[in-house]
């Protein structure tokens, strides 16, 4: 089995070295720069935003429909009630 050696001094400067990239290393938490974050939120409003009105479009727009719809049905329902009753009215007098 071979044999190892250690040399002190090498041990030693390798590791006053490690120690010295320890102590260099920040581990401080930065002091934020919200620029470019603020820019990100503002854009990302900017597109909610944009969504909320295209959203408000399309629904309006459903309404409208809904409403057409709606007011061709309940007029379809009164004449076919008037002419319900229009010819149950000339059944009776008959």
């Amino acid at each position: 089995m071979s044999e190892i050696k250690i040399v002190k001094n090498d041990i030693k400067s390798a590791f006053e070295e490690l120690k010295a990239k320890i102590i260099e290393l920040n581990t401080a938490s930065a002091k934020a720069d919200f620029s470019v974050s603020k820019l990100h939120v503002i854009q990302k409003i900017e597109e909610i935003e944009q969504q909320y009105y295209a959203t408000m479009k399309s629904y309006k727009t459903y309404l409208e429909k809904s409403e057409n719809d709606s007011l061709s049905n309940v007029e379809l329902f009164i004449d076919v009630e008037q002419n319900i009753a229009h010819t149950i009215s000339k059944e009776t007098t008959q």
